[in-house]
């Protein structure tokens, strides 16, 4: 089981994605892009602007 981080992801997409990867028996966490959620997960998740990727 992987632990996945999703960051940036509006939150009625988060909670679908995540709900599906859950049913795929993954641990799977959901953050703003403000929350700094630095949590160390298996798999990083970002969707942001490819501008907004060179403040990560």
């Amino acid at each position: 089981m992987a632990n996945i981080l999703l960051i940036g992801l509006e939150a009625t997409m988060a909670d679908q994605l995540a709900r599906v990867l859950r049913e795929l028996g993954q641990s799977v966490q959901t953050a703003s892009p403000e929350s700094g959620a630095a949590d160390p997960g298996d798999i990083h998740l970002i969707f942001a602007p490819e501008a907004d990727l060179a403040s990560i």
